[in-house]
């Protein structure tokens, strides 16, 4: 390494600092480093450096002050005992660790090395194969290569449909997936919720306030199209057909809706109960009903939601293959209730009424007339439909709270020490080193003075409480908060 000689030196007569001219000492210069001085039988060891104009050095300037004075730096290749402490730390702190990494590191082949580390053969698929390999070794299908939708109307082939796409999961009106909120105006395929207020319903859907739809299509313009609208309150679907037009809608028929009479037809129902000679059958619609056989014939029941008398049948009497009824019929209850095509929003407790009696023939009259009460006859019974209650609307989930804004950081806290590297390298960013410096070389007693120079060169750390950092501070003006200030800065500088 060549001797540093750039510039010239300022010395004074028996002193121990140099200052230098068109100089550098930070990059040239070190502790611990031999220099000549132009003057001066010894050789001398630098001390500190403290800019790249000002160092000290050891022993003292024996020769005649002034300045112009030529210098050479001798590099001395010593012991740096921070190095070796900082090496050492390291070695106790993590010397387990590292010999525990020894069969890998030192693992003659890659595979070897992957091996030591535990890796399996997907794992080392994924590390070191193709990305086809990677795949497999994962165990990865045909989704981990294909792009998701780029829009709910992108209809590229081999994508992966997301969350929106076609209307799936979107509700109505939606300005994505409907038309001036009407159900005539789909047409994307996919499923749909509806609600109280969109147009094109089934009539026989009422109020509800959301309800299920389907929606297919044919053509993109959704030219042809189908849809099913389901009651999301009762048991009860609506499909519809669209050929350039929409046509009406047709409810479906199921076991929920429809029963078999005693007669073997199939009738529209909801809900039903069969009335037998000592005993009641009713659907799960029926609700809680009593059965009170008061005589022979004459049968009360209560609890019931009276007669569906709006529409269709509502009793039906056992008859012959021939269409001859088995007996006659009287009934009555005590009220009927108000419905919505035969739709209660209450449970309604309504006794009826049923005798029964053998039918005589009237000559006069053409009709056969009431006789003898007759029971029920075993194998038959007297299908009565009843009103139907309005399910109540289930009650939505509540609305989950608004996520929490992070707290705001609490201030910073102040480190009791940083290392002179990192206190030097806040105090240069700050625009403070020369001023500090400057401070400690105009202290008159050479007592403090020298003593300020080992607190700010060789001291190992900075701390927080250290009567010279806190009287140079206060020399320099410095207030409290922007001490902390300058803490919070070095411990943050990597150095």
């Amino acid at each position: 390494m060549p001797w540093y000689g750039l510039g010239t030196l300022t010395v004074a007569a028996d002193g121990t600092n140099a200052t230098g001219t068109g100089t550098q000492f930070l990059g040239n210069v070190r502790v611990g480093d031999g220099i000549a001085i132009q003057g001066s039988a010894s050789l001398h060891e630098v001390t500190g450096v403290t800019s790249n104009t000002q160092l000290t050095f050891s022993p003292a300037f024996a020769g005649t002050a002034g300045a112009g004075k030529a210098f050479r730096v001798v590099p001395v290749l010593g012991y740096d005992k921070d190095l070796s402490d900082a090496f050492n730390a390291l070695r106790l702190q993590f010397g387990d660790q590292l010999s525990n990494l020894q069969p890998w590191a030192t693992a003659a082949t890659q595979d070897a090395a992957q091996t030591a580390l535990g890796m399996s053969v997907s794992g080392k698929a994924v590390a070191t194969g193709t990305p086809a390999q990677g795949r497999a070794g994962l165990q990865l299908g045909e989704a981990a290569t294909r792009d998701v939708t780029a829009s709910n109307l992108d209809n590229s082939a081999n994508k992966l449909l997301k969350f929106g796409d076609f209307g799936i999961g979107y509700g109505l009106p939606s300005s994505e997936v409907s038309v001036d909120n009407s159900l005539d105006d789909l047409v994307f395929p996919g499923f749909y919720s509806g609600i109280s207020s969109v147009a094109g319903k089934p009539i026989g859907l009422g109020a509800e306030s959301t309800f299920p739809v389907i929606h297919a299509a044919v053509r993109s313009d959704s030219r042809y199209s189908a849809q099913i609208v389901f009651s999301r309150t009762r048991v009860a679907a609506w499909i519809r057909t669209k050929n350039t037009v929409w046509a009406g809608y047709a409810e479906l028929y199921h076991t929920r809706n429809t029963t078999v009479d005693s007669n073997g037809f199939l009738k529209s129902a909801s809900p039903v109960i069969k009335l037998f000679a000592d005993a009641i059958d009713a659907n799960d619609q029926a609700g809680s009903v009593t059965l009170e056989k008061v005589a022979t014939g004459h049968y009360q029941l209560t609890g019931i939601n009276g007669l569906r008398l709006d529409d269709g049948w509502y009793i039906e009497t056992p008859h012959d293959k021939n269409g001859n009824k088995y007996f006659n019929i009287e009934w009555e209850q005590d009220h009927t209730p108000v419905t919505d095509a035969g739709v209660l929003d209450e449970p309604e407790d309504v006794t009826l009424t049923i005798r029964c009696y053998e039918r005589v023939w009237n000559p006069q009259t053409g009709q056969y007339d009431n006789g003898a009460p007759v029971d029920i006859p075993d194998g038959r019974w007297i299908d009565l439909r009843l009103n139907e209650v309005r399910q109540p609307e289930p009650e939505m989930p509540d609305e989950p709270e608004a996520p929490q804004q992070p707290a705001e950081p609490g201030a910073p806290v102040v480190p009791h020490t940083v290392t002179k590297a990192q206190g030097k390298a806040a105090l240069i960013q700050a625009g403070l080193w020369q001023q500090v410096v400057d401070y400690i070389a105009s202290i008159e007693d050479e007592t403090e003075r020298l003593l300020a120079e080992v607190a700010l060169h060789d001291a190992q750390d900075y701390r927080r409480d250290s009567p010279f950092l806190n009287a140079t501070a206060d020399a320099l003006g410095l207030t409290e908060e922007r001490k902390d200030e300058l803490f919070i800065l070095a411990s943050n500088i990597l150095l």
